[in-house]
């Protein structure tokens, strides 16, 4: 059984139900939410009830469309819309052009993200919400996060890239040649994640997400000169920064710890 297969069904034991999701045959990244009234901007009335919910996402690097599956309990009544909206938390946004879903079955995919939207979808920047006649404007909301990541840079850097290039190699042929992991390994690589040693007027430079399969899931962080942020296509956190802040994850959890100074691959 793949990894996909345990967590949809880990999944689905939690939320009582049994979810279509299954193994996509491109590269993937694994997302979800967690729906309330809470996180509704403006509040909605929900009177006596308590709506929750819960989003299984899945988007395909190939096709840049997200499958969807969303439950949903104690609304005040059937939904009527449902979307994937573009903001941070607390701030409405709006309606993602590919992005109206089915309000009905509450499952199927999207029409695919432009690039500005995938960026915002793996920096945390878009939600989930379901609209009911009661609370037209939205009555439960969650915003989408990537889901747990194989691997981490809170130990050593072998560990760390050990863990990396063996989930690489496990991937199917036609992934482990995709641009998605291509940029695994570069940002792996140019990562301080676990490295002493930093180059002078070193500054701290996030570096684009690429969570392809969810093998590393943060938003790596380099610690380079300001030019070569550029080149890496990074973005500059400023004069005076580097990576021992947890200045790239959207979560603000750090970036690793700093063990050597050896390379990848």
């Amino acid at each position: 059984m793949t990894r996909r297969s345990i967590r949809t069904l880990a999944l689905a034991a939690a939320v009582g139900t049994t979810l279509w999701l299954v193994p996509l045959a491109s590269a993937h990244v694994e997302l979800e939410a967690t729906l309330d009234a809470d996180q509704e901007v403006p509040a909605p009335n929900v009177g006596t009830h308590t709506p929750t919910g819960t989003a299984s996402l899945i988007f395909d690097f190939a096709t840049k469309t997200i499958q969807y599956e969303i439950t949903a309990t104690d609304l005040t009544g059937p939904a009527i819309l449902a979307h994937i909206h573009s903001g941070p938390v607390g701030t409405p946004g709006g309606v993602l052009g590919c992005c109206t879903l089915n309000a009905t079955a509450l499952a199927g995919t999207t029409g695919a993200l432009t690039d500005a939207d995938i960026t915002a979808l793996f920096g945390g920047g878009l939600y989930v919400n379901l609209h009911t006649a009661a609370n037209p404007s939205g009555e439960v909301r969650g915003q989408i996060e990537i889901s747990a990541g194989q691997c981490d840079c809170n130990g050593t850097r072998k560990d760390f890239t050990k863990c990396v290039k063996d989930a690489i190699k496990a991937l199917d042929k036609a992934d482990k040649k995709s641009p998605a992991a291509k940029a695994l390994k570069k940002a792996v690589k140019h990562s301080f994640c676990g490295k002493k040693k930093k180059a002078k007027k070193a500054i701290g430079c996030c570096l684009a997400p690429t969570p392809i399969e969810n093998i590393v899931t943060s938003s790596l962080c380099a610690a380079v000169p300001e030019k070569k942020c550029t080149s890496f296509g990074g973005t500059s956190k400023g004069a005076g920064s580097d990576c021992t802040d947890p200045v790239c994850s959207p979560s603000g959890s750090p970036s690793g710890a700093f063990i050597d100074d050896s390379d990848l691959f």
